[in-house]
């Protein structure tokens, strides 16, 4: 499955270490608030520079993957997902023969996750609208760690 795009549609709500933590990790005097901003800015630097190395998202976040055709037009009726873990699929779109934007309803596809990847197949019974390689489909996946820092919802 070749995706066309992929972009983060909602930042993380946290980062994986408070400025806090590494003050104290690094002996950073608290009461230097000059360093605390410069000190989020190292954070955050260092969240992306992992997320890019190793193409996983160390905390929640929200993605926009747009495939280059349907999952039937290769052959494999699967939909593999980047940056594990992922948390969940909030939706997955695509263009009809008519032009018009429909939604796959939930009970059409099985999500299937672990701490090393992410794929969607057809839920059992289901038949996924069949398309030419030109339909662009859009799917939505929100991955972080389950057990990272986060805020409530």
């Amino acid at each position: 499955m070749n995706w066309t795009t992929l972009n983060r549609t909602a930042e993380p709500p946290v980062e994986p270490v408070e400025v806090r933590e590494v003050q104290a990790s690094e002996r950073i005097d608290a009461d230097l608030v000059e360093d605390e901003e410069v000190l989020q800015g190292y954070i955050v630097a260092a969240r992306m520079f992992v997320e890019g190395y190793t193409n996983r998202a160390l905390v929640e976040q929200t993605w926009t993957m747009k495939l280059a055709d349907w999952p039937c037009a290769d052959g494999r009726r699967r939909i593999d997902l980047p940056k594990p873990p992922l948390l969940s699929v909030t939706s997955i779109a695509y263009v009809d023969t008519a032009g018009v934007t429909q939604t796959l309803a939930a009970d059409q596809y099985s999500v299937h996750a672990d701490a090393w990847g992410a794929y969607i197949v057809e839920a059992y019974g289901a038949t996924w609208p069949w398309f030419s390689a030109r339909t662009i489909a859009s799917v939505a996946p929100k991955p972080g760690l389950s057990g990272a820092r986060s805020e409530a919802h």
